[in-house]
């Protein structure tokens, strides 16, 4: 029992209480329709002869088809380009594409036209056909056929919706095409003739009403928060494309720029492009770097008295295909440039290949990057491991299977062979230089992976 009140403390603090306050926006907002340079046209590659919905952008300095139509269309590349793209805001950033060239054609195929352009995952949103009746009315008195109204574009491709976007020509080939013929429609709209077809474009009379709500919670514990956290920019929603992007997104680009350049040759071998980062900075010539640890391993090889051994690994990888000598020039001039792999032996007595070259991808000079910092590794197959132990404790009896040299049997296209070059003196002679191009480099990065695809 309690034969007395309970004292309070006079130093006890009182309950601390938190409110929270919800906030509700709702907004009504009016705005006019405006239509851009849309039109149907004919793209034909490879005997397929398909619809595709274009946009004509002025403000872009270069074209673009969507990856969807180029491999639908079986298109070939023609090299890989680095882009500078300028955003709102003056952000920045550097984007590998794909080139291709592709042949149009007006939807009657009296005029025929060719460009070159540059791969885009997505272009753009779906972008609305013209629905105005009077301005179509005009139109129709004027005797001009608007093909992305005339034609149905679901008989276009399309990947997910048939308002899709799959080709921009931008100001380096749209000037080509104007007419020069200028229609004033009601309002604001015109229509400008290309030899492609009649496009519309400008603001419409029609009126768009769209009614937004939206609920707003905002909770901030500053007591229980880092200080730093507050100017974080992570916080604020800005990072890079790279640190915005989960394990499965990274994953699944790397299987889609697998399966988009994988080939074979003639004689069996797999060809495919390195992994390139969204963004790499710029690899620079390592020639001089090249030179200097060559001349270091070249004179590690004859103290030991091996450098024949050395070069009898080189003439067996030359004459099965796997190497080959080029001239000091660029084999693509639109590529990225030149590097230089350093390698160096490594000696192992006791296996089938006692010495063998390693290339080091990690190699670099002061203020620039190496290889290894520009391309995609893949996802990390070590954790794959317990579970193929575990698969491989299913049956009674385990077979097992060595591929002869399997990283060397991964051979790159031509458009990256510069970056993966490597000097030799043939004999050990400094006069006698040699330069190769190899494409093994994967076996340290990303062949793991490509080898599981095949």
């Amino acid at each position: 029992m309690c034969y007395g009140e309970n004292k309070r403390s006079d130093n006890e603090k009182p309950e601390s209480k938190e409110v929270a306050e919800n906030t509700t926006l709702a907004n009504n907002s009016c705005s006019r329709e405006v239509y851009l340079q849309t039109l149907i046209a004919y793209i034909k590659e490879n005997h397929l002869k398909h619809f595709i919905r274009v946009i004509i952008d002025m403000g872009s300095q270069r074209s673009y088809i969507s990856k969807f139509t180029a491999r639908k269309m079986k298109l070939k590349g023609l090299g890989e380009e680095c882009v500078n793209h300028g955003l709102f805001g003056g952000i920045e950033h550097t984007e590998a594409h794909q080139r291709y060239r592709i042949n149009l054609s007006n939807v009657d195929g009296s005029y025929n036209f060719e460009l070159d352009a540059l791969d885009e995952k997505k272009i753009c949103a779906s972008l609305p056909k013209m629905n105005d009746a009077h301005c179509l009315n005009q139109l129709k008195d004027m005797g001009i056929l608007i093909s992305d109204v005339a034609i149905n574009e679901r008989s276009c491709l399309y990947e997910k919706n048939p308002g899709e976007i799959h080709l921009l020509i931008g100001a380096d080939y749209a000037g080509k095409l104007l007419t020069g013929n200028i229609k004033h429609l009601s309002g604001s709209l015109v229509a400008v003739q290309t030899h492609l077809g009649w496009t519309v474009m400008g603001k419409s009379d029609i009126i768009n009403t769209n009614k937004c709500s939206s609920l707003l919670v905002l909770s901030l514990h500053v007591n229980n928060a880092k200080i730093s956290d507050l100017w974080n920019l992570d916080s604020l929603g800005i990072k890079e494309d790279s640190a915005k992007r989960t394990k499965t997104e990274t994953q699944e680009l790397a299987l889609e720029h697998f399966r988009e350049t994988v080939s074979r040759d003639n004689t069996g071998r797999y060809k495919v492009n390195l992994p390139w980062l969204d963004g790499h900075p710029p690899l620079r010539d390592n020639k001089e770097l090249a030179q200097k640890r060559l001349k270091h391993t070249v004179k590690s090889l004859k103290s030991k008295n091996r450098l024949n051994e050395y070069q009898e690994v080189f003439n067996q990888w030359e004459n099965e295909g796997i190497i080959e000598q080029i001239n000091p020039v660029k084999i693509n001039p639109e590529g990225l440039g030149i590097h230089y792999l350093p390698h160096r032996a490594v000696f192992k007595d006791n296996s089938t290949t006692k010495v063998r070259p390693v290339f080091d991808g990690s190699a670099k000079t002061r203020n620039s990057v190496s290889i290894n910092e520009c391309i995609e590794k893949g996802p990390n197959l070590i954790e794959m491991i317990p579970t193929i132990l575990d698969r491989f404790r299913w049956g009674k009896i385990g077979v097992i299977s060595d591929i002869k040299q399997a990283f060397l049997q991964i051979a790159l296209n031509e458009s990256d062979r510069d970056v993966i070059r490597f000097m030799w003196w043939k004999d050990g002679d400094p006069q006698n230089i040699v330069i190769d191009t190899v494409g093994s480099y994967l076996a340290y990065h990303a062949a793991p992976f490509y080898l599981q695809q095949f």
